[in-house]
């Protein structure tokens, strides 16, 4: 779990960031103070003190944060939307598994596709499990290969999909089946993934966090 955590979050950038930021602070270039300190802010949550399950609330935080970052870089290209059925922002989850998929929607889904493209996160229970879809209407999957990512990420190999399977192994790893991620696909429409894990709140995630103590010792 810690292994896997770490392959997307490095730790030392923060501090780093922080130091970039006042100085380009102090050399009036606002702009770039601006988008260090969104980056800084980034990773701050990414780190969050060494915790591994937030609120629903910090992990939206944090994807709106990156995706300011990212208008930086695209200017206008890109839309995030969030829909909600009911208030989910005190279940708690792992955090950052939003966040690489909202990732793997722009580089893999909308960046080559012409015009501006659009990223939606939707999110509801259903009988004890929460789900949340991340919606792009970008390029789309072919056939053949969304069959492929969906094989390969019960697999060892994570080349083809390393963001998607990070988050698939961590969901699968602390809950069990059947939960993790799904995809849906038209070539040239859109491209849904669905993440499920369990509806959790902090009384209940407190329990299973001593029960997992316990069964470490």
């Amino acid at each position: 779990m810690h292994a896997l955590q770490a392959q997307i979050n490095p730790h030392f950038l923060y501090n780093t960031l922080e130091s970039l930021k006042w100085m380009a602070f102090a050399r009036g270039q606002s702009d770039i103070s601006e988008v260090v300190g969104m980056l800084g802010k980034y990773f701050r949550l990414t780190i969050n003190k060494g915790r591994q399950v937030i609120t629903v609330r910090e992990e939206l935080d944090h994807v709106q944060t990156y995706f300011q970052v990212l208008d930086f870089r695209y200017p206008g290209r890109f839309d995030l939307f969030f829909h909600f059925e009911e208030d989910l922002t005190h279940y708690y989850v792992p955090k950052f598994i939003l966040q690489p998929i909202v990732e793997n929607a722009i580089y893999h889904g909308l960046k080559k596709k012409d015009g501006e493209g659009t990223i939606a996160i939707s999110g509801r229970t259903e009988q004890g499990v929460l789900i949340f879809q991340v919606t792009d209407d970008g390029l789309g999957i072919a056939p053949d290969r969304l069959a492929a990512i969906m094989e390969a990420l019960d697999q060892e190999e994570t080349s083809l999909t390393f963001g998607l399977k990070n988050v698939h192994d961590r969901l699968k790893l602390r809950y069990g089946e059947p939960f993790g991620i799904r995809l849906a696909s038209e070539e040239g429409l859109y491209t849904t993934v669905t993440l499920s894990l369990p509806a959790i709140t902090e009384a209940e995630e407190r329990y299973h966090e001593s029960d997992r103590e316990n069964f470490d010792r």
